[in-house]
């Protein structure tokens, strides 16, 4: 990642201060961290008289909803809100992992003559923005944001709280993966004290799938694949496979939580069509192999441990060969290396 255009938060600050009408965004199919980030820096802002607005690529999943307020979040829709974009004097986006992550978003941002900023705690390679708020040792974006938060001045209010305690849960993996730190849970502790339920919070992001969800994920789990001495487990995803069982794209990617659960797997590898030559991949490793180095060879970006890319104007299954046979290589037989905790994006 190139470190030329790196700030600091006081830095970050500065340019949220010097800008009255900013547009706010975050990856396609947006989770809780990239989410509740843009919402926690947003309701802030416009209360000490900010223009802010989010506008973001895909609309907001079922299970993140009741974070949101009517009006807060609007979904793209082309032919209609690039004058949004266009309007705005700065444009920050958040959790991102890559500029292709904007989606159809990506050109109208590419084209705005707005200031462009970045919070982000994934590895990539930046040719977009101008300024860049990152640090790939945080557990997650909504840890970055609440620092940005704090310099403001912020009074931690549960409308903070709760989306930021979101973000902080969804990226480290309820507190278990190797991006965990004592801070993680000091700022849990501290969302707490704002009024934060962690009970209300798991039922409503783990007990509230439609059965059909859930029967979607068994078929895809009882598909998955063990290759190369069982040290990965794959899966291909088609949308005629989506259509014949009744799921959208977003319910197949769960899927990827599952692969490193299985004893003796080293690497997981999703292969998710998202479109007539549209594939997006997932890779998972269990903290030997660096699978991010392969997401960044096809544009994509993540962590050491958890990446991810999307490649178009190929047909999945060659792509999803070519992409094993790298990942094969990386299981080979080789000498021990110190194991370490996994992480997700």
């Amino acid at each position: 990642m190139s470190t030329d255009r790196l700030v600091g938060v006081d830095q970050f600050v500065g340019f949220l201060k010097s800008h009255e009408k900013i547009l706010f965004t975050t990856h396609m199919t947006p989770d809780g961290d990239g989410l509740g980030s843009e919402l926690a820096l947003m309701r802030h802002l416009r209360s000490t008289g900010k223009d802010v607005r989010i506008l973001n690529c895909s609309g907001v999943p079922a299970d993140l909803r009741f974070l949101t307020r009517t009006g807060e979040v609007t979904t793209f829709q082309k032919g209609k809100h690039e004058e949004l974009i266009a309007e705005a004097d700065a444009i920050v986006a958040f959790d991102l992992g890559g500029a292709g992550r904007l989606g159809r978003m990506e050109g109208p941002v590419r084209s705005s003559g707005a200031a462009k900023a970045l919070l982000d705690h994934h590895i990539f390679d930046n040719d977009l923005f101008d300024l860049l708020y990152v640090d790939t040792h945080a557990s997650s974006s909504a840890e970055l944001t609440h620092r940005v938060l704090l310099a403001l001045g912020a009074r931690l209010t549960l409308d903070l709280a709760e989306p930021l305690y979101v973000g902080l849960v969804q990226d480290t993996g309820s507190f278990n993966y190797n991006s965990t730190s004592p801070l993680t849970h000091r700022l849990a502790a501290e969302y707490m004290e704002a009024g934060v339920n962690p009970y209300r919070i798991w039922k409503k992001l783990h007990c509230q799938k439609p059965f059909d969800r859930v029967r979607l994920m068994g078929l895809n789990i009882s598909r998955i694949q063990l290759t190369h001495g069982a040290k990965i487990a794959s899966l291909q995803v088609s949308l005629d496979f989506l259509k014949e069982h009744g799921g959208e794209v977003r319910d197949a990617f769960e899927v990827v939580n599952h692969f490193l659960s299985i004893r003796g797997v080293e690497i997981g590898c999703l292969a998710l069509q998202i479109g007539s030559e549209r594939t997006k991949f997932s890779l998972r490793s269990a903290g030997r192999h660096d699978v991010h180095a392969i997401a960044r060879e096809y544009g994509g970006g993540g962590h050491r441990f958890a990446a991810g890319f999307t490649v178009d104007g190929r047909a999945s299954s060659e792509v999803y060969e070519e992409v094993m046979e790298r990942l094969g290589r990386l299981v080979a037989p080789d000498e021990d290396v110190e194991e370490t905790q996994p992480t997700r994006s």
